[in-house]
């Protein structure tokens, strides 16, 4: 599924959508507090699944190499800490092209978007 993440907690999930900022902030607060709260929750952003774990660990973070963080996300071949998952956001590249790119605000393109009116043969 896109745009869409999942929070697996021991007795349920919570569904998010994904994209904004603000829903990014949102995911992660929830994930961050259940982590702590529950010791390990899975979380599935846009089709990759991770493991958001509160125990620390001598694995260094892929990203920074910090040692001593509180809060890992992780899968089989990659381990973050909380801010560097935070500011990749855990989305794979192939999705991010995937969005399409801003509207042209240049004169050229207004221009082409006026309606021109057809002349009255005089």
């Amino acid at each position: 599924m896109r745009h869409i993440a999942r929070l697996l907690l021991g007795n349920g999930a919570l569904i998010f959508n994904t994209g904004a900022p603000y829903d990014d902030q949102m995911i992660f607060e929830h994930a961050d507090r259940y982590a702590r709260l529950q010791g390990t929750i899975g979380l599935d952003l846009e089709g990759v699944t991770w493991t958001v774990n509160a125990a620390g660990g001598d694995v260094p973070c892929a990203a920074c190499g910090e040692r001593s963080a509180r809060l890992r996300y992780t899968r089989p071949d990659l381990v973050l800490c909380a801010s560097c998952a935070r500011s990749t956001r855990l989305v794979p590249l192939r999705a991010r092209a995937a969005r399409k790119p801003p509207r042209r605000t240049d004169e050229h393109a207004r221009k082409s978007r006026q309606r021109r009116l057809p002349d009255a043969g005089l």
